[in-house]
This record gives C-alpha cells, structure tokens and sequence, in this order.
C-alpha cells in the first residue's frame, strides 16, 4: 500500500501553480503595458495641442504687430508777427510710417474765414529751414481746405514730420491743422511679391 491516503488526492504536477502565476503575470503586463500606451498617446497628443497653441499665439502677435491702426492727429497755433505759421503734426514712431489719409486745415472751425495760403510738407527739419518745394506734397490756395489721398499717395517714415506751413496768415489769429493717418508697422511692408508677366 501507498502512504497516501486518501484526502490529499491526486498528485499534482508542481508547474501548476506556476503556470497560473504566468498566466496572472501576463495579463499584468498586457494592462501595464496598454496603459503605458495610453499615457503616450495622451502625452502626444498633449504636446501637438501645445505647440499648435504656441503657433496660434505667435500667429495671432504678429498679425496684431502688422495690423495698420487709424490715428488722428491735430496741432494748434497762433499766426505769428513774422515769418509763416509751422504746425507740426507729428512723426511716426520708430518702426512705424504712416500713410496720410487726410489733411484739413484752416481757422478754428469750418465758418470762421482765415486769410492765408498753406503747404502740407513732409521733412525731416519740422522748422522753416525744413520747408521749401522738394519737401512740399500738397497746398491749398484758401483757407479752410481739405485734402484727401489714396493710399501711399503721402508716406511719412519715422525720420520726417508731417508739417502744415500757413503763409499770409493773419496775426494773432488761431490755426488748426488735422490729419487722419494710417500707422503701419514696417515689418509688415518687409514682403517681397514677383510678378511675372
């Protein structure tokens, strides 16, 4: 007879166990894994949404630098005793120009009759040494007067004043000069378009 007996069953093989755990540990692996997966993907997908946002970001800043702002601008005086009235309308800022839309000029208002002839000049000198028929872009034979430009008919680079000149003028009276400008930023004009015809 066999020391066996009879509640201990058959014999089993010891790689039983063994092949249960194995089993366990594979499909361990296989969730390990597929979340190792998961987490790649996500973490892609991630960082694509980040630099599609970085690029969104940068594309947004420069159409903000290189979209053209509309300023008006207006400059006062009094007809001085000699010499001809300079009003300065100003100078884009560094990095800038402008494209002059319009320029108005005259008493202090539209009905009030002022005597006097007036240049509209673009100079680098904004004083009566700045003045003279090369740097003259439009005048106006009477007071009030309005001019209106087509785009780049009048361009001010950061270099020059936009400057009325009023001759003739009447003494002690006030003069106003405005004008409406468009400021663009010179990036934005550094394209180079060929056309071939």
């Amino acid at each position: 007879m066999s020391n066996r007996t009879i509640h201990e069953g058959p014999r089993r093989d010891v790689t039983d166990a063994v092949e249960m755990d194995t089993a366990s540990q594979s499909m361990s692996d296989n969730l390990v894994n597929g979340l190792k997966v998961w987490v790649d993907v996500g973490l892609k997908l991630g960082k694509q949404i980040e630099e599609q946002k970085a690029k969104a970001d940068a594309a947004a800043i420069k159409l903000q630098r290189n979209t053209p702002v509309d300023y008006t601008l207006s400059q006062y005086g009094t007809f001085p005793s000699s010499g001809p009235l300079i009003l300065n309308i100003g100078t884009p800022d560094l990095g800038t120009y402008w494209e002059v839309e319009s320029v108005i000029v005259g008493g202090t208002e539209i009905n009030v009759t002022a005597a006097g002839k007036a240049g509209l000049y673009v100079t680098a000198v904004p004083t009566t040494a700045g003045l003279g028929l090369s740097n003259c872009v439009d005048i106006a034979a009477s007071l009030p007067n309005a001019g209106f430009y087509g785009r780049r008919d009048i361009v001010v680079t950061a270099q020059e004043n936009l400057v009325v000149a009023i001759f003739s003028g009447t003494v002690g009276q006030g003069y106003i000069a405005s004008a409406s400008v468009t400021v663009l930023n010179v990036a934005a004009a550094q394209g180079n378009d060929v056309v071939s015809i």
